[in-house]
């Protein structure tokens, strides 16, 4: 039997084999928890031998952050550690807390702070699919700060992965935000956020996060007209084209690589208040009951920046 003859091999082959056939392999939501192959029909003793190398090696494309969670929720920790390449797009993640709608309101997370709610996760690449610009987005300050924010998060703090590829698909989000505020009787204000000349700014997070000599680095790339070039210096959105003046918009790549010997395990910590009451609602409630007792709200993959 060819199944008889393929254990025959050195366990060693056998293993490379596996790894080897499973690498290109991506798995899409929702067909994720029970993945299947036809090399694992072949026989009991391949299917218990293989399935490993399948987690550790197949790409987990999880569609949005509500997918990231109902994946992971349902994954013993021995299966999450397993993990090592998965595709997401960022949506937020509101949710109220435990009073429901008795609340004065949901709080809106980032996909960083849910992150936190899978201790054990370590990534070998993390692809991050932006959810605030695009052609069916609209677009807004809040979304443009939402992205800038979020790569600095990934940057300084964020654990369960080594390296993270942050994809936008333009780069409105480089511009500084403006926003104006009129209240009656009073004279109009304005709130202006600024950016750092990027991406030296971000590299120098992660190499003090990580050691000037760690490997550590963060690394832009724009793509107009379909070629991609990685960004030498600070990136200065006028000069790339950007969004404005009829222009072809440009495409950005942010590449996060942590240092060799850097702590990557995601621990579970939340850094804020906030995001503490979201990890006590998942201490308290499965994901489950969290959406049956209707405290997500859904519908952020639909207009992401009307949620922050």
């Amino acid at each position: 039997m060819v199944t008889s003859r393929f254990l025959t091999l050195p366990p060693t082959l056998r293993h490379k084999i596996y790894a080897s056939l499973f690498s290109p392999l991506r798995l899409t939501h929702p067909n994720l928890k029970t993945p299947t192959h036809p090399l694992l029909s072949t026989s009991p003793l391949i299917c218990l031998e293989a399935l490993p190398y399948l987690w550790r090696h197949a790409t987990f494309d999880v569609g949005t952050t509500e997918g990231f969670v109902g994946f992971l929720s349902g994954l013993e920790t021995e299966k999450v550690k397993e993990l090592r390449k998965m595709v997401v797009r960022g949506v937020p993640f509101p949710v109220y807390g435990m009073r429901g709608e008795e609340e004065r309101g949901y709080f809106t997370h980032f996909f960083t702070t849910v992150l936190s709610l899978f201790p054990s996760l370590q990534l070998d690449h993390l692809t991050l699919h932006d959810a605030y610009h695009g052609p069916d987005v609209a677009e807004d300050g809040w979304g443009h700060n939402a992205t800038y924010e979020e790569i600095g998060l990934l940057v300084k703090q964020s654990k369960g992965f080594r390296n993270v590829t942050c994809c936008i698909a333009n780069d409105s989000f480089m511009k500084p935000v403006v926003f104006k505020s009129i209240v009656r009787d009073m004279p109009p204000t304005e709130e202006r956020h600024e950016r750092e000349p990027q991406p030296r700014t971000w590299d120098a997070w992660v190499k003090q996060r990580d050691g000037e000599e760690s490997g550590a680095g963060v690394e832009m790339f724009a793509c107009k007209g379909g070629v991609w070039e990685e960004v030498k210096g600070d990136y200065v959105p006028e000069e790339a084209g950007g969004d404005g003046g009829g222009e072809e918009e440009v495409a950005i790549e942010v590449r996060i690589r942590r240092g060799r010997g850097a702590d990557v395990v995601q621990d579970g910590v939340f850094k804020d208040e906030y995001s503490a009451n979201l990890g006590k609602l998942f201490e308290e409630l499965s994901w489950e009951e969290i959406k049956e007792r209707g405290l997500f709200v859904e519908g952020a993959e639909v207009d992401p920046t009307a949620h922050l």
